[in-house]
C-alpha cells in the first residue's frame, strides 16, 4: 500500500520512522471535514441546529485517521499523476510503499489510552446513502432529550457505531484513490504516531525532487536497507528508476540531476 506526502512530512517520517494520525477536519472531503448536522430539541416545542451547540469540528475531533492507497502492484502508485499532484506537493514529495501485513500488526498492537481502533477499505457510494445519512442524523437527534444537557460523547459514540457510514464512505468521485483507512476513536489530546520501521518497503520520489535530496535519501535508504526510487516522466509517461551506487554518475551525464 502507498502513502503520499510532501518532503517536509517525509523528513519527519525518516527521523523516527513514524507516521502521525491526522484529523478528519483536515481532509479535503466536505462530508468528512465538517460535523454532521442534526436537530437538537431545546424544549418540547423548539428545536435548534446542532451547530448552535457544538463548535465546528468538535464532533470529528475524537476521530484520527491514516489514509493509504491499496494495490497489489507498485505500478499503481507511481503511475498516478493526479495523486502526485494532489497529495505529494505537486510531484515535489514522495510515495511511501509499506507492507500492509506488517503495518496491520503494528496498528493492532498500538497502545492508545481509552481508545477504539478500526480499519477498512473506503466505500465509494455516498451519493446513494442520502437517506441513510438522514436516518443517522435522526438517530443523533433522538440521543438528546428536550431540556437535557447536550453530551458530545453520546453523539460521537453513535458515530463510531455507524463508522462504516461516517468514517469509511465517500462519494464515487474519489473512487480512483482506492483508499484504505486506519482510524482511532480516542479522547486523547496528544498526537498519535505509529512505527513503520518494519513495514516501510520502499520510497518513491516525485520527479520535481531535487538531485540533492535524491542523493541524501539514497544514502539514508542504503544505510537502512530501504530501496529509494524516483519517477522520470518520458513524454508524459512515468518511468520508475531505482537508485543505486552508479545511478548518479550515469544520470548526471544526461542532465537529469542538474
Amino acid at each position: 500500500m502507498g502513502h503520499y506526502t510532501n518532503l517536509y512530512g517525509l523528513e519527519g517520517v525518516l527521523q523516527k520512522r513514524e507516521l502521525r494520525f491526522g484529523l478528519f477536519s483536515r481532509t479535503n472531503d466536505p462530508f468528512e471535514n465538517a460535523d454532521p448536522e442534526f436537530e437538537i430539541r431545546i424544549s418540547d416545542d423548539v428545536t435548534g441546529d446542532s451547530s448552535i451547540f457544538f463548535d465546528d469540528g468538535v464532533l470529528r475531533k475524537p476521530f484520527r485517521l491514516l489514509c493509504f492507497s491499496l494495490s497489489d502492484t507498485i505500478d499503481f502508485f507511481y503511475k498516478r499523476p493526479r495523486m502526485w499532484a494532489q497529495y505529494a506537493d505537486d510531484h515535489r514529495g514522495c510515495c511511501l510503499i509499506l507492507n500492509k501485513v506488517k503495518f496491520d500488526l503494528a496498528f493492532d498492537a498500538l497502545p492508545v489510552y481509552q481508545s477504539k481502533k478500526c480499519r477498512s477499505i473506503v466505500h465509494y457510494d455516498l451519493q446513494e446513502k442520502e437517506d441513510e445519512v438522514s436516518s443517522a442524523c435522526r438517530d443523533l437527534t433522538a440521543l438528546v432529550k428536550a431540556d437535557e444537557k447536550v453530551d458530545p460523547q453520546k453523539v460521537t459514540d453513535l458515530m463510531y457505531e455507524k463508522r462504516k457510514l461516517f468514517l469509511y464512505t465517500k462519494m464515487r468521485d474519489w473512487k480512483e484513490e482506492k483508499e484504505y483507512r486506519y482510524c482511532i476513536y480516542t479522547r486523547a489530546q496528544d498526537d498519535i504516531f505509529i512505527d513503520i520501521s518494519d513495514s516501510l518497503h520502499e520510497i518513491i520520489l516525485g520527479y520535481k525532487v531535487s538531485g540533492l535530496y535524491q542523493r541524501m535519501l539514497f544514502a539514508w535508504g542504503k544505510e537502512k536497507g530501504i530501496p529509494v526510487s524516483f519517477i522520470y516522466w518520458e513524454n508524459g509517461f512515468p518511468v520508475k528508476i531505482t537508485l543505486n551506487d552508479t545511478s548518479f554518475e550515469a544520470l548526471d551525464s544526461v542532465g537529469i540531476f542538474k
